[in-house]
């Protein structure tokens, strides 16, 4: 807004920063390759970018539409039933592996164990 109320309309190229741009964001993500994403929240962000491009895609004709539906439609099935042969628990994705242990964090544990050493 201030740049226009002086009168500069467009920014010159060389003032731009390369980490400012969509280009390099968009190159930054497509480095990862499938073998780099291990957690669920990994793959979890990779289906969110993959699942944007494809909606961009089927959403530029009814034709397009109808075929993404579908395959989202068939897509769903397949991975419910390879999920249901490998028997993951969809309660279960993401949490740590500790079951019912709650994580401390550092500062409280050591408030803990010194009321604990003064009762």
């Amino acid at each position: 807004m201030a740049l226009l109320t002086v009168g500069v309309f467009a920014i010159p190229s060389q003032y731009i920063l390369r980490r400012w741009s969509k280009d390099l964001r968009s190159m930054h993500h497509k480095r990862k390759t499938d073998e780099d994403v291990c957690s669920s929240k990994e793959r979890f962000a990779r289906l969110c970018e993959k699942s944007i491009e494809f909606i961009e895609e089927g959403s530029l004709s009814y034709e397009s539409y109808n075929f993404a539906c579908h395959t989202l439609g068939e897509a769903l099935k397949q991975c419910a039933n390879i999920n249901q042969s490998l028997k993951v628990d969809k309660e279960n994705v993401g949490k740590n592996n500790l079951g019912d242990t709650s994580l401390l964090d550092p500062e409280n544990q050591q408030k803990k164990k010194e009321l604990h050493r003064e009762e």
